[in-house]
């Protein structure tokens, strides 16, 4: 049971890195240049890439403009604490002195408040984004989404199946 919860901390501590990875490659949901180094999605990723297929007319896109720029400010502070939290996790779990999970507990504990605080912020942004739309748009992204829907069951579906042991080199 420890050594599920420290792989899970550690697969935390590497994906940390993740949405800055995706802000500069671009990624669905992590819009290229559009925030700052420290922040992490804007929005639930699913409803920003249906987003992408509204066609917003110039006013939508500068009130979600500003709605947006708004959740970069509010999520700035949280982000850098949650990147904090993150490399002490890294420094405990990488370095040469002993780990326990007791150790680790108020970190995640920490983590997962402000994970918690995010999602909520996300949520707050995309219903005042979704206020914006016409039915027609709602129901444009609602089709968008339902075929992200299928494909992604289908991926699964090809999926299935063991998986690979994955065995560390030595």
């Amino acid at each position: 049971m420890v050594a599920k919860k420290l792989l899970l901390l550690s697969v935390l501590v590497c994906a940390c890195g993740f949405s800055d990875t995706c802000r500069a490659q671009g990624a669905p949901g992590f819009p290229a240049g559009a925030s700052t180094p420290s922040a992490g999605p804007l929005l639930p990723p699913p409803f920003m890439m249906a987003l992408r297929v509204v066609d917003l007319t110039p006013e939508q896109q500068n009130k979600m403009n500003q709605i947006m720029a708004s959740g970069r400010e509010q999520s700035e502070e949280p982000m850098k604490e949650l990147r904090s939290i993150h490399e002490q996790i890294a420094n405990m779990l990488l370095g040469t002195g002993p780990v326990s999970e007791a150790d680790l507990a108020p970190f995640a504990q920490r983590a997962g408040r402000i994970d918690e605080q995010m999602q909520q912020q996300w949520v707050t942004s995309a219903l005042r984004i979704r206020a914006l739309l016409t039915p027609a748009q709602l129901t444009k992204m609602n089709q968008f989404h339902q075929q992200v829907v299928a494909i992604n069951a289908q991926i699964e579906k090809l999926m299935q199946g063991p998986l690979p042991r994955v065995v560390p080199k030595r």
